[in-house]
């Protein structure tokens, strides 16, 4: 989570109407509310005020009922980005398929106080939003406002994402390769590496998998070379994940990988932002373009 807590998010002086948010391909509509505004941010929405000092933060959650949230509520919000935050109240029901509870701590570094509310919407999920502010600030506005977003959430089942079907076409029966390399010399010393990934996507259903890694470095005369090599095979699938399409791996030994969809403005191929070179002809002259679907 990356929050720049304290932000100036303007609203002008005049009444602003009140905006609703609805997001199909999630199943959530909610109605921002009056005197605030949203921005969405990346898998979350921040909204600010300006007479309210703090932020929302609304982002998703995977838990399907109330004792899985109670259970992480009572592990704290944490994360490497200098979010620290415990409970520091019961947790206490909101509405038929909710729990609100306060926190206390750090957010990117910095003292807050907060309330939290979570929503469960369905067998996988739901929402959870967070009014944060300086402990000192915190008063019943922000108490009521997160209580108002919360009331006007409504939820229904999410819509298909036609990108998700037309990526599964686009991937079907091709081959993605990914490479990179290094290498660096002073004079005496060497080290480098090498980086080839291949994914390949056949029509069937099924994928072949390669990663191969290889480093060597060599210092005054002394050299190490290592190479590790992992070969897997499963099935694939274009899910839809918050709306968006993510190539997902299911290797025969239990494991699974997963890949957000994108591509760049060139219409390049992107896995998770990294450039995969696609290729769909079996019959390539060039047989390191070739797909193994055989």
């Amino acid at each position: 989570m990356r929050v720049l807590l304290f932000c100036a998010i303007l609203v002008s002086s005049r009444s602003v109407a009140q905006e609703v948010i609805s997001l199909p391909y999630y199943g959530i509509k909610f109605t921002v509310p009056q005197g605030w505004v949203a921005q969405e941010g990346e898998d979350m929405y921040i909204l600010g005020s300006h007479t309210i000092p703090g932020v929302i933060i609304i982002t998703e959650h995977q838990y399907g009922n109330l004792d899985e949230i109670r259970r992480e509520a009572a592990q704290g919000i944490v994360d490497e980005n200098g979010t620290n935050l415990k409970l520091t109240s019961e947790l206490k029901p909101f509405g038929k398929q909710g729990l609100v509870g306060d926190f206390a701590g750090t957010l990117e570094w910095q003292q807050v106080k907060a309330r939290g509310i979570s929503l469960v919407a369905r067998a996988n999920g739901g929402v959870t939003m967070l009014i944060v502010t300086e402990p000192q600030l915190f008063s019943s506005e922000h108490e009521q406002a997160i209580a108002t977003l919360a009331n006007s959430f409504e939820f229904s089942t999410p819509k298909s994402n036609p990108a998700v079907s037309q990526w599964k076409t686009d991937l079907s029966g091709c081959r993605l390769s990914y490479y990179n390399t290094y290498s660096s010399s002073d004079g005496s010393d060497f080290s480098g590496y090498s980086d080839k990934t291949v994914i390949d996507l056949c029509a069937q259903g099924y994928f072949q998998y390669s990663d191969n890694s290889d480093m060597s470095i060599s210092t005054g005369g002394s050299s190490a070379y290592s190479y590790n090599n992992n070969d897997g095979a499963g099935t694939w699938e274009v899910v839809q994940d918050g709306g968006e399409p993510v190539l997902q791996l299911k290797f025969t030994n239990g494991n699974i990988s997963e890949y957000a969809l994108t591509t760049n403005q060139d219409g390049h191929t992107l896995l998770n932002g990294s450039r995969f070179f696609r290729t769909c002809n079996p019959n390539d002259s060039v047989e390191a373009a070739r797909p193994n679907c055989n």
